[in-house]
């Protein structure tokens, strides 16, 4: 009886013992679970991201290859504009060379004209001048003849009417100053003829507005020709 008793406490603790190992395995188990559900949730985030960073970086390289793709077609379309952009470049500056020469020649046409038509009212003003004091020396004549020489104007006049000269031939004719004139014939305001073309040619080439200068100048030349004619119109009226 006493050893059934110890045989049945001895298995009783046993038992006890095994109670206990298996709670105790029942709660690593739990754990167990737990730790793997743990896991098995972080996997499944990694693969989750795994997968998203893969799809991030399968566009990232589309959209590389697309921006490649738009780089190359803008730098062609680029390249191309630059090529058409310069060729026009090339005809508007062959353009703008072409009218500048026009111009330029234009320009140098006008000064040549300018200097031209200066030179002619200056050679006009001389001869004008010239005629005027031949015309002065010949009524000098004309006067002391007649005052020398009674029916001096009346002789004149029968000649004239006679040889059909009129009375500026006749005073070249009778004039005994004429080689003495033609020797001298150069004006004795040449230096002053000089520097009127010497101011032109300055107007001309000089960066400021030279219209009314240029005006003036020509029109004191044109009032120096218009009081000569006046002055010869005058000698040959009386």
């Amino acid at each position: 009886m006493i050893i059934l008793t110890t045989y049945l406490d001895s298995y009783k603790n046993r038992l006890q013992a095994v109670t206990r190992e298996k709670q105790i395995l029942e709660t690593r188990y739990g754990q167990l679970v737990e730790e793997h559900q743990k896991l098995k949730t972080r996997f499944e985030d990694i693969q989750i991201k795994h997968r998203s960073e893969e799809q991030q970086l399968r566009q990232y390289r589309l959209n590389q290859e697309q921006l490649n793709q738009e780089l190359l077609t803008a730098r062609r379309s680029s390249e191309q504009q630059l090529l058409a952009l310069n060729a026009k470049s090339q005809d508007a500056l062959s353009k703008i060379t072409l009218e500048l020469n026009r111009t330029q020649r234009r320009l140098n046409e006008y000064e040549r004209f300018t200097n031209g038509l200066l030179h002619e009212m200056i050679r006009r003003s001389i001869q004008m001048n010239d005629i005027l004091k031949r015309a002065r020396e010949h009524q000098r004549q004309r006067e002391s003849f007649s005052m020398t020489l009674p029916g001096y104007d009346t002789a004149m006049n029968t000649a004239s009417k006679i040889l059909n000269l009129t009375q500026d031939d006749l005073d070249d004719i009778m004039s005994t100053t004429d080689e003495s004139f033609q020797a001298h014939s150069k004006p004795d305001n040449s230096d002053k003829n000089e520097k009127i073309r010497q101011k032109v040619s300055k107007l001309l080439v000089s960066q400021e507005e030279f219209s009314g200068k240029l005006l003036k100048i020509f029109s004191k030349q044109l009032d120096e020709i218009q009081e000569a004619d006046r002055n010869l119109s005058t000698i040959r009226n009386t």
